[in-house]
């Protein structure tokens, strides 16, 4: 029977995935299989936290997708408090759940330090 890619070992898959250029690579490669999103998924993560100051927290304050923006506020670095736009974002899209949730990380819209020409 042949051997399809989910049943790599998982440190074959991580290396493979080590090769991807764009997090949209790793991001489609997690949602082949269950299996390859509990591998990935952490991966796509950490490495947008690292690589790309977390996007996945604004577009998740974007779109108001809580689980999303949890997700991406534990790859955070400690001690690292996200940017002040992801709470300008939550408030402009009407998102109150995670206007919540960054006021209570100490968030504060006076202190916006960036437009939001990104999503507009």
């Amino acid at each position: 029977m042949p051997l399809s890619f989910s049943d790599l070992p998982p440190e074959i898959i991580l290396s493979i995935a080590d090769f991807l250029d764009y997090q949209s690579e790793i991001n489609a490669l997690s949602q082949c299989g269950h299996s390859l999103y509990e591998l990935l998924n952490p991966v796509f993560y950490s490495n947008d936290a690292r690589f790309t100051n977390s996007y996945a927290l604004r577009w998740a304050a974007w779109r108001g997708v809580e689980a999303m923006a949890l997700k991406a506020l534990q790859f955070l670095e400690p001690r690292t408090k996200p940017e002040n736009k992801v709470l300008a974002l939550a408030a402009l899209y009407g998102h109150g759940n995670l206007v919540d949730l960054f006021c209570k990380l100490g968030l504060d819209l006076e202190k916006n330090e960036a437009g939001l020409d990104e999503f507009a």
